[in-house]
């Protein structure tokens, strides 16, 4: 059964104040002038947040968020206290609250909660923009995040989704910050984020065969090239986003575009670079999702623009349902005398395997089924020198993985096993 929310709330906001002592961070120094978010400032955005602020969805929103904030507060004290009694009645009171509010969780990360809202929008739609974006959709619903913003972290989250705008990156409608009580000692905010609802998440586990993978085949490209599409802008703004992933990838019908639109979301890593950077070293950190991470994030904490392509590339892997884990085989080619003999994914379960996956001492195989074009777009992007990866507008412009539009499942195999390795 899944664990009530409220408990790993806690564990989350009691664990980050122990994060915070254990790791030092480096702060990025931000050149005012010249920073990426000023220069996409858009025009009325003092406007806009006061039309925002006007409305009565706003002032409700406001009203549920801050009894969220002070429930988790009080929570937080019978945690402390080990009051097991009153923590359980503070939890069932949580969750009694969200339904009667229309909320329903759908997430319960490290660092954040996300909610899917399907209740009443009130004046919302008054605003052109949010009217445009919620009109074009099949569910009027809306997303809603609660992220804990550590300073030590420069975390810029709110910064970012309010300032960029591209079709294939998750919508934010509006954000605002509070600084409960308890966090305040340790130099932490909470970030309320108001988003975009995107229905179609992409499946991580499904079977050869299924009607998900034989569906994924005919959308294979359309999610890579919308992918690759997002990260092209992000990256012209100065913008890496370091946790591109089969989780952070979904979905939404758009009824102008007559398709599935996929776009990019979660910025809680991200880092805006300065302005003839390619990349920056932070001390301690290796910031993404294993087995998406980059060798030099993983190895040499360097979080750059190339970082993004080998995640587009693991992307494009996992997506596939591509079997790039072949461990008989690398086995059988001497590459390791350790590996367990039966099939597993290359994961963070397999600890030793994975790091000497990432520093090229265990090569692994796409299986010789699989189409020679998007076996080639996958090693191209996971050069593990980062110097020599295509950048993401090199990918879009000259792979023609990219450029086709023929369906994976009849495109020419592989049958090469030796050639296409990573």
């Amino acid at each position: 059964m899944r664990q009530m929310i409220i408990y790993n709330v806690l564990k989350v906001m009691l664990m980050c104040s122990l994060v915070v002592a254990v790791y030092a961070t480096s702060a990025i120094n931000h050149n005012p002038e010249k920073d990426a978010l000023q220069e996409m400032s858009k025009e009325g955005d003092a406007e806009y947040e006061q039309a925002i602020k006007q409305t009565k969805f706003y002032k409700k929103m406001k009203e549920i968020t801050d009894e969220i904030d002070r429930t988790i507060e009080r929570a937080r004290k019978y945690a402390v206290s080990e009051d097991t009694n009153m923590l359980n009645q503070e939890n069932r009171n949580y969750l009694d609250f969200l339904a009667q509010n229309n909320l329903t969780p759908v997430q319960d990360a490290y660092l954040s909660q996300v909610y899917v809202y399907s209740g009443d929008l009130y004046d919302l739609l008054s605003i052109p923009k949010i009217a445009e974006n919620i009109e074009d959709k099949v569910h009027r619903k809306i997303i809603i995040k609660r992220a804990l913003n550590i300073a030590e972290y420069d975390m810029r989250e709110c910064e970012i989704c309010m300032n960029i705008n591209h079709p294939n990156i998750l919508q934010s409608y509006f954000v605002y910050e509070a600084m409960p009580e308890s966090y305040q000692k340790d130099n932490q905010t909470i970030v309320w984020l108001f988003q975009e609802y995107l229905e179609n998440k992409i499946p991580t586990l499904y079977n050869e065969g299924s009607v998900q993978e034989n569906a994924l085949k005919i959308q294979h490209r359309t999610i890579i090239r919308d992918v690759a599409r997002g990260l092209s802008y992000l990256h012209k703004n100065r913008i890496v986003h370091l946790d591109v992933k089969i989780q952070n990838t979904v979905g939404t019908y758009s009824k102008s575009r007559g398709r599935v639109i996929y776009k990019i979301i979660d910025f809680g890593f991200s880092r805006i670079l300065k302005e003839g950077e390619t990349s920056i070293y932070i001390q301690n950190r290796a910031f993404g999702t294993d087995p998406f991470r980059s060798p030099e994030v993983y190895l040499k904490s360097i979080h750059g623009y190339s970082a993004d392509v080998w995640c587009l590339g693991l992307l494009a892997a996992y997506v596939g349902n591509i079997h790039i884990a072949s461990n008989r085989w690398a086995k059988k080619k001497g590459l390791s005398d350790d590996i367990p003999t039966e099939q597993k994914p290359i994961n963070a379960d397999m600890g030793h395997v994975y790091q000497k996956f990432l520093d090229g001492t265990i090569k692994i195989a796409i299986g010789p089924e699989y189409p020679v074009i998007l076996a080639d777009f996958i090693k191209v992007c996971t050069v593990r020198d980062e110097k020599k990866r295509p950048t993401v507008d090199e990918l879009l412009e000259n792979h023609p993985y990219l450029q086709s539009n023929k369906v994976l499942c009849v495109e020419e195999a592989t049958g090469d096993v030796e050639k296409y390795t990573i």
